[in-house]
């Protein structure tokens, strides 16, 4: 999957050079890698997580926003997984959890990443005509799971970003990730 992490930054990067939309890039790349995985030997799921994560890494780089991009790289999986049909909640929690994985690995406001990927996923859900609650509830489920690869302070700060009231949306976490963030 590093194939797909780095053509993600690679093309945020290149997007930079031009004073591209980076968001823009974000979501399409995004929706790119997932809708490849349907005629290539790639899982969906670990695309979504190596897209997102790739993303922050290439956005990080340039100097641009990482809530931006967290939110187009999520509104593109779940796109992309709803495209070639495939599972667009399980699709949100993996490239939630990319987010936070390379939002932590460049020093990035984790509960800022954390809410624009939830963000993202609500604003997804309703384009595709999917459960909004589901998804959202995944991508924060997601962003907290990989908070707990993080630390305690990362599950804490981003399950108080995540678990609330976000567009109009109820964010519920599911256990078991839950765990450790009281």
């Amino acid at each position: 999957m590093s194939a797909v992490r780095n053509t993600a930054r690679g093309l945020i990067k290149g997007t930079s050079e031009v004073g591209g939309d980076l968001a823009g890039v974000a979501q399409s790349a995004a929706n790119g890698a997932i809708t490849a995985t349907k005629d290539t030997a790639l899982n969906l799921q670990d695309a979504a997580f190596s897209v997102a994560r790739g993303t922050i890494l290439g956005v990080q780089e340039v100097g641009g926003n990482l809530g931006d991009a967290a939110k187009g790289a999520v509104r593109g999986s779940i796109k992309g997984a709803s495209e070639i049909g495939g599972d667009a909640t399980q699709a949100a929690g993996n490239a939630a959890r990319g987010l936070i994985k390379g939002a932590s690995e460049v020093g990035g406001d984790l509960g800022s990443v954390a809410r624009s990927a939830v963000e993202g996923a609500i604003d997804a859900a309703r384009s595709i005509g999917g459960k909004v609650e589901d998804v959202a509830s995944a991508a924060a489920t997601g962003a907290v799971e990989a908070a707990g690869e993080i630390g305690e302070t990362a599950v804490k700060t981003v399950t108080s970003a995540v678990e609330t009231t976000i567009e109009g949306v109820k964010v519920v976490v599911k256990a078991p990730f839950k765990k450790g963030s009281s």
